[in-house]
């Protein structure tokens, strides 16, 4: 794989996906909404700018810290006395990783399109699938339970996947649209 789409990968899983946390910690600090975007942009455009990125082992802590850091280095330049005590850092991480309602919402909503496309499926590879996927079984033992040989269920596990693949993408593909015409009806 590439430099580039290693860092992209990187980029999506440990800065995309976090980024509004990055924010909040940032937000929460300064308060201001302006200066905790730049905080968070210049943190991570620092770190992307060579290959520190590959060696750390927690990317998600260690750009929270050094937001944190970053922000604490903000607070003691303002040469201003606030009345307002600087949170601590541990303390912000956990109120963090708890969702808000929208994340939760989302969750739900994605669980329940992902187990309609699940019951949808054929009931052997349905059963196949929530095996191997949900309860982890492995193959062999799958195809003990069934009876069949383990390059059965390997077929079925695939074509599964595959399945609920299109049954995702047209599900996606179906809400577009209606949604595109709400829009355009509402014109």
């Amino acid at each position: 794989m590439s430099q580039v789409t290693d860092m992209g990968h990187w980029y999506r899983a440990h800065v995309l996906a976090h980024r509004s946390a990055y924010l909040d910690i940032a937000r929460r600090m300064l308060g201001e909404a302006h200066m905790a975007e730049d905080i968070v942009h210049d943190v991570i455009a620092e770190l992307m700018s060579d290959d520190r990125w590959k060696a750390i082992p927690a990317p998600r802590m260690y750009l929270m810290r050094a937001i944190y850091n970053r922000c604490v280095n903000i607070w003691r330049r303002r040469q201003v006395v606030s009345l307002v005590p600087l949170p601590d850092f541990e303390t912000m991480a956990l109120a963090l990783d708890r969702p808000d309602a929208t994340q939760i919402l989302e969750a739900k909503e994605g669980i329940a399109i992902v187990k309609g496309a699940i019951d949808r499926l054929p009931p052997q590879i349905r059963n196949v699938i929530i095996l191997r996927t949900i309860e982890n079984m492995s193959v062999r033992e799958i195809s003990r339970r069934f009876g069949t040989k383990e390059s059965v269920v390997h077929r079925q596990v695939k074509r599964g996947r595959a399945m609920l693949v299109e049954l995702m993408a047209s599900y996606y593909t179906q809400t577009l649209k209606s949604e595109m015409i709400k829009r355009a009806s509402d014109l």
